[in-house]
């Protein structure tokens, strides 16, 4: 017998080897008088073929699989403190599974049922459901799922792909080379749910949507769709940040040249215009970069002192993370406002302090800056 506990989760199973099959009956997990795992398995296990054809010769066993699982208000907070760790994600899990065989020809499958899903760290934000189902069997795996969430639509997703483990340990095929075909779909949705997600954003407008197919295989993934996003209105927490309104970006992605294109991209940032052009591509050796970056009188800073707008053309090119970023950048209808007493200077009691405007000095948004080695080429 099999027991293990870790506060008021209990972990019990029997299990025997007989007849070179591995048998889990009883298996139960428990939290206090409250059973919220349970099932049996079993699993061939031949160690004489094991040993003479390494892990593939466990799929060319005969011997029959049967794995029957069920779980019922499965916390994942729970589940994760019996693993000794914690979970960002807080929510309760139902799951049936149900799979016989052999392990070289698998059969079944099963479903999942994730409710009250919600990010530790966004308490305030409502929780959405998770529900998805998936089959084995005939060398292929298929997996269907919709999350819902009341600030959106629901957001559909579907996969297939080839499910070949025999093949995957022998090495005749290698799973990185597995074609791959998955769908992703969101129909436009306000961005009202982003707000509870990120403190840095005090309001926000606007809407999403997206419609993905990811094709290729799995080591080199193509994406084909796009996703369009638009932004009525945006505002900071930060009062000096910048203001964007009328914010349009569609980005579609081109499967036959493995590239992400900016279709479109203007943003109006307190009445100053930013555009982005350009594309992402997938080449073997990395990913590479050919962005062009434009703005007319974009807000840089704001202040009761100061408003700092600029023009500027930028281009970034070249491979992730060594692109070179070429241009010119120039100051433009800025205006400086400090009223600055000159007189009287030096004479008793007056104040060493200077009234020259001060910059305020804050700590660095990104702590762990990332390991870019952008080359610089920026023109006044």
């Amino acid at each position: 017998s099999l027991e293990a506990q870790s506060g008021d989760l209990a972990f019990a199973a029997t299990a025997n080897y007989q007849n070179n099959m591995i048998s889990v009956h009883d298996l139960t997990l428990r939290q206090s008088t409250q059973q919220l795992v349970g099932g049996s398995l079993q699993v061939p296990y031949d160690s004489a073929v094991v040993a003479n054809a390494g892990a593939a010769g466990f799929f060319q066993q005969d011997g029959e699989v049967k794995i029957a699982l069920k779980s019922e208000q499965l916390r994942l907070q729970d589940l994760a403190a019996f693993a000794s760790t914690s979970s960002p994600v807080e929510g309760t899990v139902n799951a049936t599974i149900a799979i016989t065989g052999t392990p070289k020809q698998l059969d079944g499958g099963g479903r999942i049922d994730a409710k009250a899903l919600k990010l530790a760290s966004a308490p305030d934000v409502p929780p959405g459901d998770l529900g998805l189902e998936f089959r084995v069997g005939g060398d292929r795996l298929q997996a269907s799922g919709k999350f819902t969430h009341p600030d959106i639509q629901p957001l559909t997703l579907a996969a297939t792909l080839p499910f070949r483990p025999e093949a995957w340990a022998s090495g005749d095929t290698s799973f990185t080379d597995a074609p791959i075909e998955a769908k992703m779909h969101l129909p436009e949705s306000t961005l009202k749910v982003v707000q509870g997600y990120a403190s840095a954003i005090e309001t926000i407008a606007g809407t999403a949507a997206l419609d993905v197919t990811v094709g290729g295989t799995v080591g080199k993934p193509s994406i084909a769709g796009v996703v369009t996003v638009s932004i009525e209105d945006l505002k900071l927490s930060d009062p000096s940040a910048p203001e964007l309104r009328n914010t349009n970006i569609v980005i579609r992605g081109n499967a036959q040249d493995r590239a992400i294109v900016f279709e479109r991209f203007e943003a109006l940032v307190s009445g100053g215009l930013i555009t982005v052009g350009g594309d992402v591509s997938f080449p073997s050796d990395g990913p590479l970069l050919n962005i062009n970056i434009r703005a007319r009188e974009a807000l840089l800073a704001r202040h009761p002192d100061y408003n700092v707008r600029a023009d500027a053309d930028l281009t970034l090119s070249g491979p992730w993370p060594r692109a070179a970023l070429v241009g010119s950048v120039g100051l433009t209808n800025s205006r400086f406002i400090k009223q600055i007493d000159i007189l009287p200077i030096g004479l008793p009691g007056t104040s060493e302090r200077s009234n020259l405007p001060e910059i305020e000095k804050r700590p660095p948004a990104i702590q762990t800056p990332p390991n870019l080695d952008f080359g610089l080429d920026i023109a006044p």
